[in-house]
């Protein structure tokens, strides 16, 4: 399945991501939460803006979280259905079919809290849909070379992430990595090279059946 990403950024590698994000989106999705749904001005949600492609594009109803108060304002004003609320503890009274984290758990303080409150609001069937850069991917070798570091607060590959299920509170959960779609990434995650595969990695996490 495709969508028309293109109108919602202009940079390759961000619509790579959003068609990710789509494909794994069920047909009978009802709906869905975008956590970290802001873009902090115009001009970067202009170029980058996965919460109007998400409703625009789905046929579930979508909500947002953030915690930039005057860009919830203004996406407000705009008629989305956004909530200022942390990631790591919200509390919206309310189960998702799909929770969708594109790009946030590596900014996170205790992403730990994040999965496990995540679930708190997810449904038995539901799940949650996270996006993560690679961090030995080599355009952040680059960047480090030039100075221009990450501002992560971690980050996250198959093998960490799996480590850090460990330790969600009373949570069983099935964690599944997407293979890059295309090109030398594909091959090597087919053979293995995981950590050497892509810019950025998309896992799904689901609640494991009892």
């Amino acid at each position: 399945m495709t969508a028309p990403v293109e109108q919602y950024t202009d940079r390759e590698d961000t619509r790579k991501r959003f068609s990710v994000i789509y494909n794994l989106i069920p047909d009978n999705a009802n709906t869905i939460l975008d956590i970290g749904c802001a873009r902090y001005d115009v001009e970067t949600r202009d170029k980058n803006d996965l919460h109007r492609f998400l409703v625009n594009e789905t046929e579930a109803v979508v909500s947002g979280i953030d915690l930039e108060e005057d860009a919830i304002n203004s996406m407000r004003e705009e008629g989305y259905n956004v909530t200022v609320a942390d990631a790591q503890n919200f509390d919206l009274e309310q189960l998702f079919d799909v929770i969708i984290a594109g790009e946030v758990i590596e900014y996170l303080p205790n992403p730990g809290q994040f999965i496990d409150n995540s679930l708190d609001h997810l449904t038995d069937s539901g799940k949650i849909i996270i996006t993560t850069e690679n961090p030995v991917a080599f355009v952040y070798w680059r960047k480090a070379l030039q100075g221009k570091e990450q501002p992560n607060t971690l980050w996250f590959d198959p093998k960490h992430l799996a480590n850090l299920s460990k330790y969600i509170e009373n949570k069983d959960i099935d964690i599944t990595w997407i293979s890059p779609d295309g090109g030398i990434s594909t091959i090597l995650w087919k053979l293995g090279f995981k950590r050497a595969s892509a810019p950025r990695y998309a896992a799904i996490i689901n609640k494991s059946p009892h």
